[in-house]
């Protein structure tokens, strides 16, 4: 993994931490949102308006419905990132 990829993933780690109300600790790639962190429909919506506030994205609503775990999520904004670099 690359140090910009472990960088954004600890980011985003955070965000989803602190945004779900959870440890840090907790907050593992494979964590699914709902399930094992919690998530409902208002603290998805809320991780979605931190993530892109925090790395300058535009989340899409038909493309965040299928994030469910933080691997995902991680997957997601490292895809979003990199289409809004090569704008």
């Amino acid at each position: 993994m690359s140090g910009a990829r472990s960088g954004l993933e600890a980011a985003v780690q955070a965000i989803v931490a602190k945004h779900l109300d959870v440890p840090l600790d907790r907050v593992r790639s494979e964590a699914h949102l709902v399930g094992d962190l919690g998530a409902d429909l208002v603290g998805l919506t809320q991780l979605a308006l931190a993530l892109e506030s925090e790395f300058g994205i535009e989340i899409v609503d038909a493309e965040w419905i299928d994030v469910e775990r933080v691997g995902h999520v991680v997957d997601y904004v490292n895809e979003c990132v990199a289409r809004r670099n090569a704008e």
